[in-house]
């Protein structure tokens, strides 16, 4: 097993809410709820815009959650659905389904008096979601740290005489 090597400088942080280690942390029991629950804090924390949320499709196409999931315990899908049905039972997030003619997008809002008001709008018609895309963005890879990555980070652009 490779060991963790730390932190960069410059990692992309994750905000939580403190309540998060108060009164949720300490009664999540099942390890899927928190990996869900990680994972909808990190993901919605990538977002822009007034109305932020997380879709089914980006949960099920992250890698790092399925793999994460995949712990031969069961079908990863299966798991990350139970997750996702535990952080609701909690109040943690919020759930709306979103039909259309070909298909039911799954959303999810962290439980908040904004994202309560969000998707009331929704629901009114107020904002429309039609336009949403289809292929969500992929999160950045994680960066490797090697010599040639400081070297460009600190130095300038590596030219193939000097690699």
């Amino acid at each position: 097993m490779i060991g963790f090597t730390g932190f960069p400088a410059r990692a992309r942080q994750t905000p939580l809410p403190n309540l998060f280690f108060t009164e949720v942390l300490p009664n999540i029991d099942d390890l899927a709820e928190l990996k869900v629950t990680l994972h909808l804090f990190s993901r919605l924390s990538w977002k822009k815009g007034p109305i932020r949320f997380v879709t089914l499709k980006e949960l099920s196409g992250d890698l790092g959650l399925m793999s994460s999931l995949s712990t031969g315990e069961g079908d990863p899908l299966a798991l990350l659905e139970g997750g996702l049905r535990r952080v609701l039972e909690r109040g943690t997030f919020l759930h709306l389904a979103l039909v259309r003619e070909e298909s039911t997008d799954h959303l999810y809002f962290l439980n908040t008096d904004s994202d309560r008001r969000a998707i009331l709008r929704v629901q009114r018609g107020d904002v429309d979601l039609g336009a949403m895309p289809k292929i969500e963005a992929l999160p950045e890879a994680p960066e490797h740290r090697n010599i040639y990555g400081l070297y460009e980070e600190n130095i300038g652009v590596l030219s193939p005489l000097i690699a």
